[in-house]
């Protein structure tokens, strides 16, 4: 456990279902990792980084320290926001997933501007709503656990059970294409 103010946690506990089972973190971009491509980005963002993964582990270790879901069953983004809650002791926990490797450069600061009057904060594109791209209060943890124990497993229920803000990113909306299938790999690697 560390007293730090935020901790940046990059989702990397998936299946993998729609890449055949490959571990989407381990996956390469411009000659980097997706998963290490964005602990670079997020030095100087957050006082604390960590990867939530349920895999590969000891591959992750390279770029921060790794904490596994509390649940083995694979429960979803909720999970690794969970284990984050429950391993850190930051105040706020800022959650992005390991498949989005270009976050704007302001990425926390505008979640933590958007804080001002909410416990739970959830990225906007312009076009949708973004929410594993999230800023959690540390007083939430008990919200999610009960969430969680109760068989819940989607990010935008939990959310509005919760009450969010929503923090604006419409000037930087292609920084939220994900890599969800080889060819969004492919089509990254050509720009």
């Amino acid at each position: 456990m560390s007293s730090t103010s935020l901790c940046a946690v990059i989702l990397a506990g998936g299946r993998g279902s729609r890449l055949g089972g490959r571990d989407k973190g381990l996956l390469g971009l411009d000659g980097e990792t997706l998963a290490g491509r964005l602990v670079q980005q997020l030095r100087g963002q957050a006082d604390e980084i960590l990867i939530n993964a349920n895999r590969n582990a000891s591959r992750y270790r390279v770029w921060a320290p790794v904490v596994s879901d509390l649940d083995p069953h694979y429960r979803g983004p909720l999970a690794g926001m969970q284990a984050a809650l429950h391993h850190s002791a930051a105040e706020w926990i800022c959650t992005l997933p390991c498949d989005t490797p270009a976050i704007p450069e302001d990425y926390v600061a505008r979640l933590l501007k958007a804080a001002a009057s909410s416990t739970l904060v959830l990225a906007h594109d312009g076009q949708s709503l973004q929410p594993v791209h999230a800023l959690i209060h540390s007083s939430l943890r008990d919200s999610l656990d009960d969430y969680l124990a109760g068989g819940g497993n989607k990010v935008r229920a939990w959310a509005q059970q919760a009450g969010y803000t929503i923090a604006d990113f419409s000037d930087q909306a292609d920084r939220f294409r994900n890599a969800n299938t080889p060819q969004d790999i492919h089509a990254m690697r050509l720009k």
